[in-house]
């Protein structure tokens, strides 16, 4: 046996919380001085929430759901995401401690619903940059494709460990980005994330103040699937003739001279926007 005084660690993640009497958690996490995450399986905000008094964090279930039937088709529910995401922010009492996931060892993973990588990418993208803590299960960044349990929880060394996979590298990417954004912009992880645009197949999501505000496009068109849209500097925050750059494909744009931007969507993956200017010593999107 040992104690947490005996080894170094930032949070504890405590399974099937709701089967434990909540002045119990309480107490667990006072006596281990340490964040605490727990699992409340269940996609009710007010239940969900109702936890968020005995334990500081909770794994995002009602999310986990609502980004899952988003994107794991092509005719997914971005309305019902678009909802969901108010109610999570109207309901809970601090959405910025919760845990953010696509994946884990309970549920069947995203690529047992869909082999379109687009689809995925967007997922994932969406999860990364999220309010709260982005939590990725192991063996999501290859891919593995296993449904109910135990499928789901295949063998990582089975991979081979590869950090040349596509979603390693659309992940370290993210994490790079939610990285630059919190270092500049001191409120960002306290910034409630908003969609400032949905339609059929797409949302667009705000986290961020002015001048550093990170504005995803999500969509689940599909690998086939290409769009054009207008964003409006009412909905972005951009100024006039700024300079804009996707951070994911590194493209570059600059908004016209009332601050709106068009762009497009191709092949289905997600844009990230940023400014260019705050870009600069990232090693992002710089060469």
């Amino acid at each position: 046996m040992f104690t947490l005084t005996q080894i170094t660690v930032d949070g504890l993640r405590i399974d099937s919380t709701a089967e434990v009497d909540k002045a119990s958690l309480k107490a667990i996490e006072s006596a281990a001085g340490i964040y605490a995450i727990g699992e409340v399986f269940n996609n009710n905000a007010d239940y969900v929430c109702g936890y968020q008094g005995s334990i500081s964090g909770l794994m995002n279930y009602p999310l986990y759901y609502n980004i899952t039937s988003a994107f794991s088709s092509t005719s997914g529910d971005i309305k019902q995401l678009e909802n969901g995401i108010n109610t999570m922010k109207s309901t809970c009492a601090d959405t910025s401690i919760l845990g953010s996931f696509l994946e884990n060892h309970d549920n069947p993973r995203f690529p047992s619903l869909t082999a379109d990588m687009a689809l995925a990418k967007n997922a994932i993208a969406f999860q990364m940059l999220a309010d709260g803590i982005p939590v990725i299960y192991q063996g999501q960044e290859q891919h593995f494709s296993g449904s109910s349990t135990p499928k789901n929880r295949e063998a990582l060394c089975t991979s081979g460990y590869n950090t040349a996979a596509t979603l390693y590298k659309h992940i370290a990417k993210l994490n790079a980005i939610r990285k630059l954004a919190i270092e500049k912009d001191q409120g960002y992880l306290t910034y409630n994330a908003y969609p400032v645009w949905t339609d059929e197949h797409t949302i667009v999501m705000r986290k961020g103040g002015n001048d550093t505000q990170v504005i995803g496009i999500f969509n689940n068109l599909g690998s086939s699937g290409n769009a054009n849209l207008t964003l409006l500097a009412t909905s972005s925050g951009f100024d006039a003739d700024m300079e804009v750059v996707d951070l994911l494909a590194c493209e570059k744009f600059t908004t016209d001279e009332k601050g709106d931007l068009n762009v497009s969507v191709k092949g289905g993956v997600p844009m990230v926007l940023y400014s260019g200017l705050q870009i600069e010593g990232s090693g992002l999107c710089e060469s």
